[in-house]
């Protein structure tokens, strides 16, 4: 299997290329996780990984590169962490972005209102909703 990664240029030359991976990362889980409409705490949507977990995306980083580049984060105030683990004794780290509305958070909808949407529209045809008006 082939792993392909993608950045923000615009980000890049903001915060630098290993930041900006990280960033792309981020969103892909937190904007998936707002469309299913969980990990909402303290008015953000959030994702949660450990550093392994992590690492098994990127396996051109160490330990330690991975360290550096989420305190980065953290300290530029791109991410915030926090637990919001069940068992106290899990000390999984949460992320959630600081401005979800910068990294294209806040404009994803989550898939119950979707599903609102749809139930007030009719179809015609195969994936063609009408709706009404």
């Amino acid at each position: 299997m082939t792993l392909h990664h993608s950045f923000s240029p615009d980000f890049a030359v903001k915060f630098g290329v290993e930041v900006s991976i990280l960033i792309h990362h981020f969103q892909y889980w937190i904007r998936h996780n707002k469309a299913q409409g969980i990990n909402f705490f303290e008015g953000k949507y959030w994702t949660f990984q450990t550093y392994e977990q992590i690492l098994a995306h990127f396996p051109y980083w160490s330990r330690d590169q991975l360290k550096r580049i989420l305190k980065k984060s953290i300290d530029e105030k791109i991410l915030v962490k926090g637990n919001f683990n069940k068992n106290p004794y899990d000390h999984t780290i949460w992320y959630a972005f600081n401005d979800e509305a910068l990294f294209g958070i806040s404009n994803v909808q989550k898939r119950n209102d979707l599903d609102e949407k749809d139930d007030n529209a009719q179809s015609i045809g195969r994936n063609r909703p009408i709706y009404r008006r």
